[in-house]
């Protein structure tokens, strides 16, 4: 294989394994989070667990992603 396509290859999947291990990451943040102070009902919990893990993406792509990509 051509060492540049070796090379773009792997910078590709280096990003793509920080993104996944970044959503992974905020999923089990958002569920923790939402246990602890979701609320009283199953309902407010899921709404708790979305905005926390909405809150973390958008400061992701905010502050991480330009590093991961550049």
């Amino acid at each position: 294989m051509n060492s540049q396509l070796e090379k773009a290859t792997a910078h590709i999947t280096g990003s793509f394994y920080s993104i996944a291990i970044a959503v992974i990451a905020l999923s089990i943040l958002s569920l923790v989070v939402a246990k602890t102070v979701g609320g009283k009902n199953r309902r407010q919990q899921r709404a708790t667990a979305e905005l926390t893990f909405a809150i973390g993406m958008v400061l992701f792509a905010l502050l991480f992603l330009p590093r991961i990509l550049s």
